[in-house]
């Protein structure tokens, strides 16, 4: 069993230079959302649609290959006809599609904080009676709907937080990801 336990060290102190890549490439990316959060949108989304418009050429192969033998290959093939149309929408207009992708997330998450502020809020005051400091759940719920109605009222600031907050998480995650590489580089020597 030690003996395994040293060979698998030895082997993630080997690659350890790949975990410091990804950690670069995180950091980096973190710091292009941070500085240049609109080309690096773009950027990010032209990535996305050439992912949609390979997958939807493959889902609409893979379906007509196998439409006789499976049913519901229909799904499929409109499937990948909404992704080689999404692509295609993508790389024709990437910074319509940055920005409408932008504010569907917006009002995604602000409706959804609205949802769940409500949903907080109904079981603070329905469980008043059976738990102590009911008060916070009501509070927490209270200001998860300002939260929403802020975002609702204030989509385009919201969004740059949205850009901002995706920049430091990836910013964090990079430097963490590069401290890891340098932990996994020195394994074998422990």
């Amino acid at each position: 069993m030690e003996n395994n336990s040293m060979q698998i060290k030895q082997f993630l102190s080997s690659v350890w230079w790949i975990v410091l890549l990804r950690g670069i490439t995180v950091l980096f990316l973190g710091l292009l959302l941070l500085f240049n959060p609109g080309s690096t949108l773009i950027t990010i989304m032209m990535f996305l649609g050439a992912y949609w418009l390979i997958d939807g050429i493959f889902s609409i192969i893979h379906s007509l290959q196998g439409r006789k033998t499976v049913d519901g290959s229909g799904l499929g093939i409109f499937s990948g006809v909404l992704g080689v149309i999404a692509g295609l929408v993508v790389f024709s207009q990437p910074l319509a599609a940055a920005f409408l992708t932008q504010v569907f997330l917006i009002y995604f998450l602000a409706f959804m904080a609205i949802a769940n502020g409500v949903s907080s809020i109904v079981t603070g005051l329905k469980l008043r009676k059976e738990i102590k400091n009911e008060w916070t759940v009501i509070l927490g719920g209270l200001l998860t709907v300002f939260f929403g109605i802020l975002l609702l009222s204030k989509p385009l600031v919201g969004s740059a937080l949205l850009l901002w907050l995706l920049g430091i998480i990836a910013v964090v995650g990079g430097i963490s990801i590069i401290s890891l590489a340098f932990k996994v580089k020195n394994m074998a020597k422990t």
